[in-house]
Order: structure tokens, then sequence, then C-alpha cells
């Protein structure tokens, strides 16, 4: 279950499932919405999120890849407990749609790894994904699951507690993949380059940087959340963490 800090962004994802740029998706609309934990909630129940009331069902990332991902806002003033995500895709004559529970609190958690336990949303699918926002994810998504730098138990906690890598399986590039998650990016697609001042971003945040740099180093749309710092008075662009930064005081090496 996703736990996510009230007033802060949770990344949610979902399968492409053949859908994604051939045309039959194309300007079509995902909505989020959220109600209090309840076993079946009634659809009344369910109050939109800020800006969740027509995402594109895919778009290009900065490497020009389709995804199917977003960031959303879950409000300052949620109350704290559980509550239940509503993902449905207005598809034409159809409409697709998955639920999953998500727990808000006042602070983050941490998983055994040191990762926030924010996990992702993954809806549309019965199969979770991996969070590609997190550095030991993007490893994973460009190179497998057996990867030596990514830990011990990487899919049990980054994907579903009973997901394991799939070692005896590999693709045409000679790479695993977690079992529920069973995409990586293609074998072409190179590493991004480094964003010019990502050293001086991870110690100290993005407030002192050009206003084009979230752009330059996340995606177009980010932004440097300079509202939002942590315990040495940092901030980060929209779609990082503060585990992107450097604990305070310790030099890029």
């Amino acid at each position: 279950m996703a736990t996510v800090t009230a007033g802060t962004d949770l990344h949610i994802s979902w399968m492409g499932n053949g859908h994604v740029d051939n045309g039959q998706s194309d300007g079509t609309c995902v909505r989020l919405m959220i109600a209090p934990s309840h076993p079946d909630p009634d659809f009344s129940d369910f109050r939109e999120l800020p800006g969740g009331g027509c995402l594109p069902y895919w778009h290009p990332n900065s490497l020009s890849v389709p995804t199917t991902d977003a960031d959303i806002e879950i409000p300052l003033q949620t109350t704290r407990g559980t509550h239940v995500l509503l993902w449905y895709w207005d598809f034409t004559d159809f409409w697709f749609s998955s639920c999953a529970d998500i727990v808000v609190t006042d602070s983050p958690t941490r998983s055994p790894l040191g990762a926030p336990t924010q996990s992702p949303i993954f809806a549309a699918s019965s199969h979770p994904s991996v969070e590609t926002e997190s550095p030991l994810a993007e490893i994973y998504v460009r190179e497998g699951c057996t990867d030596a730098r990514l830990p011990e138990g990487f899919c049990g906690v980054y994907v579903d507690p009973k997901s394991y890598c799939k070692s005896y399986a590999t693709d045409e590039c000679g790479r695993s993949t977690c079992q529920g998650a069973d995409f990586l990016l293609p074998c072409s697609v190179p590493s991004p380059p480094p964003s010019l001042g990502v050293h001086v971003y991870r110690q100290q945040g993005c407030a002192e940087l050009n206003t084009s740099f979230c752009t330059n180093h996340r995606a177009a749309g980010s932004y440097c959340k300079n509202y939002q710092s942590d315990s040495c008075g940092r901030s980060i662009c929209q779609g990082d963490g503060f585990e992107f930064l450097l604990p305070c005081g310790v030099d890029q090496e």
C-alpha cells in the first residue's frame, strides 16, 4: 500500500496495454479521484484530485519514449489515514477503471532500502510496475533486475512483496525482469547525460539554480518547488524526492 505525505505528489503509472502511440488513445483522458477508505465505496464518495480531471493517457518523456504515468498532488487538507484512489479512462464508448488503497500521513516513512515508501499506484492492470523516478529503478528499466548495482530483494521492495527477479529468462538484450513488471526500456535507448549543475543541485537544492534547470534536469513542465524544503533548507525539482539530495554537508564525489 502506497504511503504519501499530505501536500506532496504521488507518482502513478499504468500499463499502456497496446493503446500507446498508435492513434487509439490519442486525445483521451485519464481521471483520478479519491475517497475515504471503504470496502465498497460508492462513486459519489469520490472527489477529483487537483489536476486529475483530464490527464492525457500517454505522453512522451524527455527521451521521446511514450509513457503512461503522472505525478498527482494529494491535497494538504486530506484527512490522514487510508483512502481509496480511483483511476478511470474514458476510451470512446468504453470505460476502464481500477482502484488502489493509499495511506495519507503527516511525514514520509522509509523502506528498508532507504527509499521513500511513497510507492507508485498501478492502475488499469493487475500487474504492478516499477517507479522509474528512483535511481535504482532507473537502473532496472535499462539493465534489468540482475544488474549488480541493484540490492538483493530489489523486486520485492520496489515492485511488490511477492515479486522476484526472473533471472532464468532474458530478453533480446540479455536482461531479466521482475515478476509483475515485465517491461524494460528498448535496448537502443541511451542513458540521459548528466544535467548541467546537477552536482550543485544535489548539494544545495534548486533554489539558487537557473529557472530552466528543473526543466532540463527532469522534463518539460518541471519546476523548483521552492515553497518546500528539507531540514537543510533545500528545495527539489518537481518529480524528484528529497532523497535525491546529498546528506547535509556531504560533498559530491
